[in-house]
């Protein structure tokens, strides 16, 4: 699943891998108050805080491979549209505590912020996943990334993807953990 902004004439796509939209972003009609849906979501409190463990690739096609450190990355950075580069080299490895409401921040290499923030669980899921919204901001402080939100589940990644940088793009793997 793709969303995608444009941005000061650059194209922003963000590939979430392990995360789906929540349901009404998608434009789906919420559970009724009791459904069992509904309750699942109701039954077990938010966590008050969660970590967004980032971390930061370039991607190249400098005939390179991946990073050793982020083999465990192979099968998704190996599939479209992340095959269309050969070379993942990791720069950043940060983990970001995220209060309940709030978020943290990361200076990326290219100037810009990410901003990760744990919104609380999402709706109508039968397995636990977590609202998060990430943006990235120019140094001046300008959206250049709005908003993205998912419903992600703990300790698998969602990807943010395309940021020209250094003959080649910025990758975001962003993994929820407690």
């Amino acid at each position: 699943m793709r969303r995608r902004g444009v941005s000061a004439g650059f194209v922003v796509a963000a590939v979430v891998v392990g995360a789906s939209l929540p349901a009404s972003s998608l434009g789906a009609r919420e559970p009724l108050a009791g459904s069992a849906s509904a309750s699942a979501s109701a039954a077990a409190p938010a966590p008050t805080s969660l970590n967004a463990d980032v971390l930061v690739l370039h991607a190249t096609n400098g005939g390179g491979g991946i990073d050793p450190r982020v083999k465990h990355l192979s099968a998704q950075l190996t599939k479209p549209p992340f095959s269309a580069y050969d070379t993942y080299k990791l720069l950043i490895d940060k983990r970001l505590p995220t209060p309940l409401g709030g978020g943290g921040e990361l200076a990326l290499p290219d100037g810009r912020t990410l901003r990760v923030t744990y919104k609380g669980l999402a709706e109508s899921r039968a397995e636990p996943r977590y609202k998060v919204a990430a943006t990235i901001s120019d140094p001046k402080g300008k959206a250049f990334l709005p908003l993205l939100e998912v419903a992600a589940k703990l300790d698998e990644p969602f990807f943010v993807a395309g940021q020209s940088y250094d003959k080649g793009i910025l990758v975001l793997a962003i993994k929820m953990t407690r």
